[in-house]
């Protein structure tokens, strides 16, 4: 059987339902940057992903998604601690968070 898996909603919609709109237009954009972080991975462009991961981690919590924010956070420690096998785990579980958000925003209607 499989796990229930609980949609994730912004903060920001919670606080303020007009945000909708805008955070629609951030969770459009996710899977590219997450796919981005996959190849820049892929590529060993690890100034590049840093650079990226400092942009997520920004905007996760601007957003309402801290939890984003969280794991672009452990990220930027596995680039710093050259423990780059990490990074694909960490991608899936942004993999995952972004799922969840979709949920998030189902949920609400927006």
């Amino acid at each position: 059987m499989q796990a229930l898996v609980e949609p994730l909603i912004s903060e920001l919609l919670e606080d303020d339902p007009g945000m909708a709109g805008l955070i629609g237009q951030f969770v459009d954009k996710l899977p590219a940057m997450i796919a981005e972080l996959g190849a820049l991975h892929a590529q060993a462009a690890w100034p590049a992903l840093g650079d990226r991961l400092h942009d997520l981690k920004g905007l996760g919590g601007g957003y309402g998604y801290h939890q984003l924010s969280e794991v672009a956070i452990l990220m930027e420690a596995d680039l710093r601690n050259a423990k780059y096998e990490q990074i694909p785990v960490r991608v899936e579980s942004l993999q995952q968070l972004l799922h969840r958000i979709q949920l998030g925003l189902e949920s609400t209607g927006s």
